[in-house]
């Protein structure tokens, strides 16, 4: 399918010379019905001038299926990438519930394909009507008296805001401060986003800034532009002509439409045209 990005390369100056170096890099692959069911992410050594797996949680590689109202039922995690090939073998498997705009995802580590442990991570998701992360939370689900009865121990806590575009515009993670059943969240960073756009919605400008306690503001962090490439995909309805008005006008032309439906390029009167019922 056209339009779909499958891979997204990101690149730094370096230190020194100024030259744009490879950084991280994500792959991306698509079900039949055009959703991202794996994402794979690397990060680039300068010093052995390979790929390598770039996981923050278990998901250097994520694959995942899909219910039927096209939302995530289970999430497969790989981190085990050889510079070749990934592992057959999945490190973390993830199992999704919903009620309403809330989703529970219940994931286990593996090892050799065998849970590594009776406990697990239970991730919480609230989403807004349009469906954009609002707030995430996880929690050990843990045996802690060995009474066989897990309990869960939050850990960390995430809260997402986004502007007109659907575009995150604050970013804050908090992390369970007391270490116990009841939270006391402890604010790890906050982050704003700004955005500016063309007229065609795409991002032409992304500023990130972060909150300083010692400030009692924002810092910008990073100020990035970005260009867009466009090709031209008009298309033209049949039948259509060109004409030729001089004698090296047909010069590297060819009259074959390749798609064998019997019709072809036909010249009349100075005129070439296309009378081809099928796309070429």
């Amino acid at each position: 399918q056209q339009g779909r990005v499958t891979e997204k390369l990101t690149t730094r100056p370096d230190s020194e010379s100024g030259e744009l170096e490879n950084s991280e890099r994500e792959n991306y692959g698509y079900d039949d019905q055009g959703r991202r069911n794996v994402v794979e992410k690397y990060r680039y050594d300068e010093n052995t001038w390979q790929w390598y797996a770039n996981p923050v949680e278990n998901d250097a590689k994520t694959v995942t299926t899909f219910n039927d109202e096209n939302r995530p039922s289970e999430v497969f995690y790989y981190d085990n990438y050889d510079g070749n090939s990934w592992s057959e073998q999945y490190d973390a498997h993830g199992v999704f519930e919903y009620n309403g705009n809330k989703a529970t995802e219940t994931r286990n580590k593996y090892k050799d394909g065998i849970a590594v442990s009776n406990s697990s991570t239970i991730i919480n998701y609230t989403f807004d009507d349009n469906w954009l992360l609002t707030e995430k939370t996880t929690s050990l689900s843990i045996d802690i008296d060995w009474d066989y009865e897990n309990e869960e121990i939050p850990q960390d806590r995430w809260v997402y805001e986004y502007d007109a575009n659907g575009n995150v515009s604050l970013e804050e993670h908090y992390n369970n401060f007391s270490g116990g059943e009841e939270p006391s969240w402890a604010l790890m960073y906050r982050y704003k986003y700004e955005y500016e756009y063309d007229t065609d919605g795409n991002i032409t400008r992304k500023t990130k800034s972060v909150w300083r306690d010692y400030l009692e503001d924002y810092e910008v962090e990073s100020d990035l532009t970005y260009e867009y490439f466009y090709g031209t995909n008009d298309a033209l309805e049949l039948p259509y002509s060109n004409h030729f008005d001089s004698a090296d006008s047909f010069d590297g032309f060819s009259t074959e439409d390749g798609n064998e439906d019997g019709n072809t390029w036909a010249m009349s009167n100075g005129t070439i045209s296309c009378t081809s019922s099928k796309a070429s």
